[in-house]
């Protein structure tokens, strides 16, 4: 629904995925190509230091089922799909919803040129990843990022106060972890941040 908002003209800023941005210059689909600018998620000030954490959401992923009778084809499939002269074609078309997933495509002179301010677009995606933190993958993460995404609506819309509901989305996380088994997250979370670790991804909480 946002995206349709913003290629209709109907909303004037929106926080999406980076294949938003195809279909917003997209002259089929789009009644704002040429119109869209593009910047980091906003960060908050603490000690005089500017902080932004952009958002490293995992969506598509390719994978072959330990079941498939046809692995090596599906290996060779899987190959072809992300070989940087395709990934960057996937990337670049927007009916395929595909964010880059290469540097070689961001800095490719075939996406550079997709349309006039795609360098700009591009820069940003760059920027983004520098200070990028991976969204969590463990069970009931989605649960755990709605109720933080609905504490911040609440905030934002004052039905509660900020301390109020970001309080009350801090004992539903208890509840769902409780629920999941707390050694259990606790185990499966370090497993995840010691991977992030290993690749230089490291938490640092603004407070």
């Amino acid at each position: 629904e946002v995206e349709t908002a913003l290629v209709k003209g109907d909303v004037a800023l929106s926080t999406n995925w980076t294949s938003v941005a195809r279909v917003a210059e997209d002259p089929n689909r789009s009644k704002v190509v040429g119109k869209i600018g593009y910047a980091m998620l906003p960060g908050t000030m603490i000690g005089g230091k500017l902080h932004r954490v952009g958002s490293l959401a995992s969506g598509w992923s390719l994978g072959i089922p330990k079941y498939s009778a046809n692995k090596e084809a599906a290996l060779h499939a899987l190959e072809l799909y992300t070989r940087p002269d395709v990934s960057v074609k996937i990337s670049l078309n927007p009916a395929t919803g595909v964010d880059y997933t290469r540097r070689s495509s961001v800095e490719s002179s075939e996406a550079r040129a997709a349309w006039p301010s795609a360098p700009k677009f591009l820069e940003v995606i760059k920027a983004s990843v520098d200070v990028g933190f991976p969204a969590p993958l463990i069970p009931g993460a989605e649960e755990y990022m709605k109720l933080c995404g609905d504490a911040m609506a609440a905030a934002v819309a004052k039905t509660k106060g900020v301390k109020q509901a970001l309080d009350d989305a801090a004992r539903e996380w208890d509840r769902i972890t409780d629920r999941l088994g707390r050694d259990t997250q606790k185990q499966l979370w370090k497993a995840q941040y010691d991977a992030m670790k290993k690749r230089g991804l490291v938490y640092k909480p603004l407070a």
